[in-house]
């Protein structure tokens, strides 16, 4: 009796069927993530589909190289920005050769460091082998145009650290003409083969320096 008494005592307590028929709740846990794990998508988690911008990826542009690249003249000038405009101008009109017909040959100074051996021997050692490396190189040459300019910061270096090498002439432009000359025969010393060498000396042709004139010498 006492046995029945105690089971009709638990079928008489309320919400016990109830919850003995029903699955355990789930319990919410917090879940700490580090930032290796952040951006994980769990088995249930739905991802958010972005819709991203289109963008095309496109190289480098392409330029056209120089069909015909037999240079017959090597021009040798000096690299004032102010002065490689016109210089490629006077070169294509007046000599007569476009793009890929002349090598240019940039320096610092333009005839300026064919000369200053005697106190920059490295130097001139440097640009003449250049010079010759190049007629070797390119056996179609047999032009050298030598070019200096007016108001050229090399030459105005050259007569603040070394003003003797200038004792000998009444200015600046003088100094440059004379290098033309000297340098002129220097090539045709070192040169393997006989070149017809050109002198010009490019001078502004107008007070404020817009426009530029060459001067045969």
């Amino acid at each position: 009796m006492k046995g029945k008494n105690r089971m009709d005592q638990k079928r008489s307590r309320p919400g016990a069927s109830s919850a003995a028929s029903q699955p355990p709740r789930p319990t919410v846990q917090a879940v700490e993530q580090d930032d290796a794990s952040a951006g994980v998508i769990e088995k249930d988690e739905i991802p958010i589909r972005r819709t991203e911008p289109v963008v095309e990826v496109r190289g480098p542009k392409a330029y056209q190289t120089t069909a015909t690249a037999t240079p017959r003249v090597l021009a040798i000038f000096c690299g004032d920005p102010r002065f490689q405009g016109p210089i490629r101008q006077f070169l294509e009109r007046e000599i007569g050769v476009k793009e890929g017909q002349y090598l240019p040959f940039v320096i610092r100074g333009g005839a300026a460091s064919f000369t200053v051996g005697n106190f920059f021997p490295k130097e001139t050692r440097y640009v003449t082998e250049g010079a010759v490396n190049y007629v070797n190189q390119f056996s179609s040459i047999d032009r050298v145009i030598l070019i200096n300019h007016e108001d050229c910061g090399k030459y105005k270096l050259l007569q603040k650290a070394a003003p003797f090498f200038f004792t000998a002439v009444k200015n600046m432009v003088d100094r440059q003409r004379l290098d033309l000359a000297s340098v002129a025969q220097h090539l045709l010393g070192v040169f393997p083969r006989h070149l017809v060498i050109e002198q010009y000396f490019a001078k502004f042709a107008d007070s404020n320096r817009t426009s530029v004139v060459f001067e045969k010498l």
